[in-house]
């Protein structure tokens, strides 16, 4: 069977997914196998996608906590085990967006490989991708924040904060 022979499942997340067949075939043995699991998200309604909350509830109970993690939840006593929380990939359309959604992919994939499964990540580069490290002012900036903007200020020091 082709899930057996995988390092790990991607799940694009859209419309009925979990009504589908096959689908949940996939998924109950790659949950028997306790293989890793790459959740990726439609969330563009147009293009078949839904809320993150609405595929959670077509999500068969039994299978909730292994495809979505602990938060999700799970019952029965054949549940497979709890998951640790996964945060999907949300599959985005637009060009540069999109490609930060495949490097994300990417990661989780290698990430499910044996030859890179004890790492916690697996930095990844696009060509012409701007790095954080390159970012600088040429001169002192000061920036203003309201406080009637609730969160600003915060933004603001975290933004402060990653490029100092």
């Amino acid at each position: 069977d082709y899930v057996d022979q995988s390092a790990a499942l991607l799940l694009f997340l859209s419309r009925g997914f979990f009504k589908s067949r096959n689908c949940l075939r996939e998924v109950r043995r790659a949950a028997a196998t306790s293989k890793p699991l790459i959740l990726v998200h439609e969330e563009n309604l147009n293009k078949g996608g839904l809320p993150l909350e609405a595929s959670v509830q077509e999500c068969p109970v039994e299978l909730r906590g292994y495809v979505f993690g602990a938060a999700a939840g799970g019952a029965g006593e054949d549940a497979p085990a709890t998951s640790p929380p996964r945060t999907p990939i949300t599959w985005h359309r637009y060009t540069d967006f999109q490609r930060l959604s495949l490097k994300l992919i990417a990661e989780q994939i290698l990430l499910a490989s044996p030859e890179f499964c004890e790492l916690p990540s697996v930095p990844l580069y696009l060509p012409g991708e701007l790095s954080i490290d390159t970012l600088r002012f040429a001169r002192p900036v000061t920036l203003h924040t309201s406080a009637h903007n609730p969160g600003a200020r915060e933004f603001v020091d975290a933004l402060a904060g990653s490029i100092e």
